[in-house]
């Protein structure tokens, strides 16, 4: 059995198939552009990072070279310095918290949040600290936190493709 079709009908029917054949088209490469914007490349992310990283770590440098002048002899020095450790620290997570990472990236920078807030956490109540030998007290215990926010920042910086930081 044979179908024959008319000549108005073939056109009807290639033109739906053309129709189709387009929609199909347009629906992959819209989809392929969305998947683009919610993905950025490696590159765009380690220059996102970088954006927030550097003006961190440099008032971090400051804020330490405060607390290491405070800690010798001045007490209200050294909590200022601390309370500025802990703000700068605060607003490098919220920023770094909205970058889209993948979820390998995403679980590292998720750990080195919660590490990192930890470190805050205890910097603040270093930073009530009553005397200079308090003050002091906390050294080992900040050093350990300092030490597990900057293993996870070693994994953030290798998945980037970026060197480790030179300070933290």
């Amino acid at each position: 059995m044979s179908v024959v079709l008319a000549c108005g009908q073939v056109r009807s029917a290639l033109a739906v198939l053309s129709i189709s054949v387009g929609l199909v088209a347009l629906t992959a490469a819209c989809g392929s552009a969305g998947t683009q914007q919610s993905h950025p490349s490696i590159k765009a992310l380690a220059a996102e990072y970088l954006a927030i990283a550097k003006p961190a770590n440099h008032q971090l440098d400051h804020e330490g070279d405060e607390y290491k002048d405070g800690v010798k002899d001045n007490l209200g020095e050294a909590q200022a310095a601390l309370l500025g450790e802990a703000n700068t620290e605060s607003h490098f997570d919220q920023q770094v918290a909205k970058i889209p990472f993948p979820p390998k990236i995403e679980k590292a920078v998720q750990d080195m949040l919660v590490a990192n807030e930890r470190r805050i956490k205890l910097t603040r109540y270093q930073a009530e600290s009553a005397s200079l030998a308090q003050l002091r007290s906390f050294t080992d215990t900040r050093n350990a936190d300092n030490a597990a926010v900057e293993a996870q920042t070693r994994i953030i910086r290798k998945e980037l493709g970026l060197p480790p930081p030179e300070t933290s």
